[in-house]
């Protein structure tokens, strides 16, 4: 994105902050690596639909060449992110490697989803240069199976901005997996666009009835009256994709915004050391060397008395974790029990639950944590935020200025961030062992019926031991392996803000005692420059004094 204006904006801003703290002799390294993450700066757009509605085909339409693969199965569909890139070319994300190829030979080759983990190409393109903070996924298939759902939300959620979800105009409903898919987008409380592909495969008639079925369905899951909804036709004569066009320019301008928030956060944690390191040296530079270390002495009693504050702050935030997750628990258990009708019914007309319990298991989570583990973190680092601000003040009489206000409240804002995005990786995980050990766990259960002939016993016994089965090793195996995965995350992300509270703590107290140890050895070296003097100066007199006695 370097030929934005923001982006020169804010990188000769960086670049002004590196060139003070290296002149001062403070570390640069967060910035120059900081300044790399700005480089490649990009929000997500994952392009969603279930196989044969066009997506491929939409975005080779846009980009006016086939780029694409649109006959694809799902052994060989792999996520395939395309964004803005002067050089062309093709990264290949295999599993244990990566391969750098041409985009001739990724359009000739096939990719198998056992050993691609994704693709990334860079197609130098005008639009895609116009939306160059912006990189469209377009993911495989959504009927691939439950990993795609957990996968699509869970690995682009952090870094989207928008989700662009197709319907083919052939099949005009919002099929149940998917349904699922924009609830949980919901629970998010991420914008979505749908797009109707294939809009000249059918009648002006069919069209319409389509549009209108679209916008109920999506009512009636998204509870959206006004939904986010276009037309589009990749194929025949005449190519309609303006739509496709709009929402992703609309995801560029709201990108920008996410970048100028994200960079000015920066700016304020790289200036927040330096600016109490320069105001230190300039209020304290006409100490005397005794003022000086009884200040630097005090600095040190007010990082202790800190610590022991914030230590009990962050014990007392520790019990509230555990009640934080127990109230998940509690929520998941019930979140499951509710649903055990439903499941009986699918396991008694054979349906798998892998599905339906992945769906319960995060939209129980999700909201758990929304309702629950935000607030407390938010207000937990809201308090020891302005604990630090107080207790570190150099000087009990100078108060905060509005510059130091704004940084506080951007600072918030970052908090903020970081719970947001703590959500999905939690998330992550438990995708990670509903697709592992739960996934056997359900299997071991159906296996079992199957061996016991349930499909043959009478449909009241059938429900009982499914009603059996789902009470007795369902429900707690995966309330069980489930809060494994939650409790050890949150305390993972509890004790990462703990860690990076206490650095926060220790960088300002030693910014106060590098500028007063400079003080102190500026005021050391001007003593003895004047001692020095003085010692030449009693030379001179003496020499002065045997001239004017005419003493050898």
């Amino acid at each position: 994105m370097e030929h934005t204006a923001a982006y020169g904006h804010y990188r000769e801003k960086l670049v002004q902050l590196f060139r003070i703290r290296a002149k001062n002799g403070l570390d640069t390294n967060g910035i120059l690596e900081y300044c790399q993450h700005l480089d490649k700066f990009q929000v997500a757009v994952p392009l969603i639909g279930e196989f044969s509605t066009g997506k491929s085909s939409l975005i080779n339409a846009l980009l006016g060449r086939k780029l694409l693969g649109v006959e694809l199965t799902p052994e060989t569909a792999v996520p395939t992110e395309i964004c803005y890139g002067e050089q062309e070319k093709a990264v290949v994300y295999g599993k244990s490697e990566e391969e750098t190829i041409s985009l001739d030979e990724f359009s000739q080759r096939e990719f198998s989803v056992e050993h691609v983990h994704k693709v990334q190409l860079w197609v130098n393109h005008d639009f895609l240069k116009e939306i160059s903070t912006v990189k469209i996924v377009d993911m495989p298939g959504f009927n691939s199976g439950v990993d795609l759902h957990n996968r699509a939300i869970d690995e682009y959620l952090p870094e989207a901005k928008g989700y662009l979800i197709t319907f083919s105009a052939r099949t005009p409903t919002i099929p149940e997996d998917m349904a699922n898919f924009l609830k949980e987008l919901k629970l998010h409380d991420m914008p979505v666009h749908l797009l109707i592909t294939k809009a000249k495969a059918v009648s002006e008639d069919e069209l319409s009835e389509c549009e209108e079925r679209i916008r109920e369905d999506a009512e009636k899951y998204l509870g959206m009256k006004n939904v986010s909804l276009g037309v589009t036709n990749a194929k025949g004569k005449e190519k309609i994709i303006t739509p496709l066009r709009e929402f992703l320019l609309q995801m560029e301008a709201d990108s920008q915004n996410i970048f100028a928030r994200d960079a000015k956060e920066h700016l304020v944690q790289f200036g927040t050391d330096l600016s109490t390191y320069l105001s230190t040296s300039i209020k304290q530079a006409n100490l005397n060397p005794s003022e000086i270390e009884a200040e630097m002495e005090a600095a040190e009693m007010r990082l202790t008395q800190l610590k022991g504050k914030l230590a009990e702050a962050g014990s007392s935030f520790d019990g509230q974790m555990e009640d934080c997750i127990a109230s998940i628990r509690g929520k998941l258990t019930s979140a499951l029990t509710d649903a055990a009708p439903a499941l009986e019914n699918m396991m008694v007309r054979n349906i798998s639950i892998e599905s339906k319990v992945n769906m319960i298991v995060r939209e129980a989570v999700i909201l758990a944590m929304q309702e629950d583990f935000a607030p407390r973190m938010k207000r937990y680092m809201e308090k020891v935020a302005d604990m630090i601000r107080v207790d570190l003040d150099f000087n009990a009489n100078v108060s905060l200025d509005d510059e130091q206000r704004k940084a506080d409240v951007l600072l918030k804002e970052s908090t903020k961030t970081a719970i947001t995005k703590a959500i999905p990786a939690i998330l992550a995980a438990i995708g990670i062992t509903l697709s592992g050990g739960l996934a056997a766990v359900i299997l071991t259960i159906s296996g079992v019926l199957v061996e016991i002939g349930f499909l043959k016993k009478r449909e009241n016994e059938q429900r009982e031991l499914a009603q059996a089965k789902i009470h007795g090793e369902l429900i707690p195996q995966v309330v069980g392996k489930t809060m494994e995965t939650v409790q050890a995350i949150i305390r993972r992300e509890v004790q990462e803000v703990n860690r990076r509270i206490g650095d926060e703590a220790d960088e300002q107290v030693a910014m106060q005692e590098k500028a007063l140890a400079e003080l102190k050895a500026q005021f050391a070296s001007e003593q003895a420059e004047r001692q020095e003097r003085i010692a030449a100066m009693e030379c001179d007199l003496k020499v002065t004094r045997q001239i004017m006695n005419d003493e050898d």
